[in-house]
């Protein structure tokens, strides 16, 4: 079994190739200087015949080895047995020990190629487990997929083989050619394995993916290839989306790894994500990515003010009414009207009540001088009433608080005042209470900095996941087409 060598070995290793020059030649040459010491009339005699043939069969082997790395035709080569043959022809008389030490300088050299010939085959065995190991795997995996995972195993397995035989092409050529670049190929192949098992296994969750998708939608294989990339980056955004728009025509890749990146970055689940993206289109001429990234601005902005961004696009989610009626430029500022809320302990469905209950401009000014009576100043709504109109909720709910006070004036009315001023605002009295005991909380520096730090590490790992996406995609199309002819 090829030995396992680290990263330093490998290095090492690659610095002595380079500094072999053309290997092949070396051993050739050795094994000329050690073939003419032959010739030169030795006495026969049996130990003497053993020792010169185990050299020679030594030297050729060596030689054979220089093309056969990574081949199983690649023998290894007892130096011992040939070293303990000299030295027994020596002591039998039948080598002098000038001729020993002169034969044994001629092999030195050709045991020095063949040990990083051995070396090199031990890496090249390396580089081959892993290809298979890899596409054994994927070939398990693409298999059990119904319908197609016979033929798409047997496409895995040969372009995983292709692949091998490629790298290990390459990396006998460098050794051949005196170690130029090998050290580069050496880490390249060593770690190349394990990229191709990822790609494999992105065409895998693709297959499968497509095909679960398809059964459950109803769609045909031949309309759910296209989704391939997104299939196999986020699922749950494709299965979202489709049920929120009716249709597969707004999914696109980008579209999936932004929704992941929002998943992993802020928790927002893809489901509200894409509700909130449906009433957001409807109320805007903005794109789909123009729309997502307002939502990563909103939740970037709950997380400043210390609120729970899932929190928030839950409420969103479930406030689709307050959206169409009230919101501006693609929602933002409902949305923005949605972090204040949850900031003060309130929600978006509040908001809108207090600014529907601001509309009923009759109902709202009776109300207004009722609660102005019995608290004893007056209570001013007409700025609120405004911006209701104009469809500010955020500056709805600012203004609402400023008008009805802190703390210390709520715990000072009585039982009457309490619920008389909540009406007057559209609010129950508990709500009033959470409005006016309640501050809006803003994140620590520290606390900020850290979120972000986490936010851009998730950010950074969806960046590589879509990059190796799209490059896979393009080969799982091409064996896609492959079985189709």
């Amino acid at each position: 079994m090829a030995a396992k060598m680290t990263s330093k070995e490998v290095d090492k290793l690659a610095k002595k190739f380079e500094k072999l020059g053309d290997l092949s030649t070396n051993v050739l040459s050795a094994f000329d200087n050690l073939d003419g010491t032959i010739q030169k009339g030795e006495k026969s005699a049996d130990k003497f015949n053993q020792a010169i043939n185990l050299a020679k069969d030594a030297a050729e082997q060596t030689a054979k080895n220089a093309n056969n790395i990574g081949k199983s035709s690649f023998k290894g080569i007892d130096w011992k047995q040939v070293e303990k043959a000299m030295k027994a022809a020596v002591k039998s008389g039948e080598m002098t020990e000038k001729d020993y030490k002169l034969k044994k300088k001629n092999l030195a050299g050709i045991k020095k190629e063949g040990k990083h010939f051995d070396a090199a085959n031990d890496m090249a065995g390396n580089i081959s487990k892993g290809f298979d190991s890899a596409r054994d795997n994927v070939k398990g995996m693409v298999s059990k997929i119904p319908g197609v995972g016979k033929k798409w195993s047997a496409s895995v397995g040969k372009a995983f083989d292709a692949k091998k035989n490629k790298a290990l092409a390459s990396f006998s050529s460098k050794v051949l050619s005196g170690g130029k670049g090998i050290g580069t190929i050496l880490k390249f192949s060593k770690a190349l394995a394990g990229p191709l098992a990822i790609a494999g296994g992105f065409v895998v969750s693709m297959a499968i993916n497509i095909n679960k998708f398809a059964n459950s939608t109803g769609l045909s294989y031949a309309q759910t290839i296209k989704l391939g990339t997104a299939l196999a980056v986020n699922e749950k955004a494709v299965t979202a989306m489709t049920k929120e728009f009716g249709n597969i025509n707004e999914v696109t890749t980008g579209l999936a790894v932004q929704m992941k990146r929002m998943s992993l970055q802020f928790s927002i689940s893809e489901e509200n994500a894409a509700a909130i993206l449906r009433i957001q289109k409807a109320v805007s001429g903005a794109t789909n990515e123009q729309l997502l990234n307002m939502q990563m601005a909103t939740a970037q902005l709950a997380r400043q003010r210390g609120v729970a961004p899932a929190d928030v696009f839950a409420d969103i989610a479930g406030s689709t009414e307050a959206f169409a009626k009230f919101s501006a430029d693609g929602g933002k500022n409902v949305m923005a009207a949605a972090v204040s809320a949850k900031s003060l302990g309130l929600n978006l469905s509040t908001v809108q009540k207090v600014a529907e209950g601001l509309l009923d401009i009759e109902g709202s000014i009776g109300k207004q001088m009722e609660a102005s009576v019995l608290i004893g100043r007056e209570l001013n709504l007409d700025r609120a009433r405004q911006l209701a109109l104009s469809g500010d909720l955020e500056g709805v709910l600012r203004e609402v608080k400023n008008q009805v006070g802190g703390e210390a004036e709520f715990n000072r009315m009585n039982v009457i005042q309490r619920q008389k001023l909540a009406e007057a605002v559209g609010l129950s009295t508990s709500e009033l209470a959470r409005l006016t005991t309640t501050q809006a909380n803003t994140m620590a520096g520290a606390a900020a900095a850290s979120g972000a730090a986490i936010g851009e590490g998730a950010k950074a790992q969806i960046e590589a996941t879509h990059e190796l996406a799209t490059v896979t995609e393009k080969g799982f199309k091409n064996t896609v087409d492959a079985i189709k002819e």
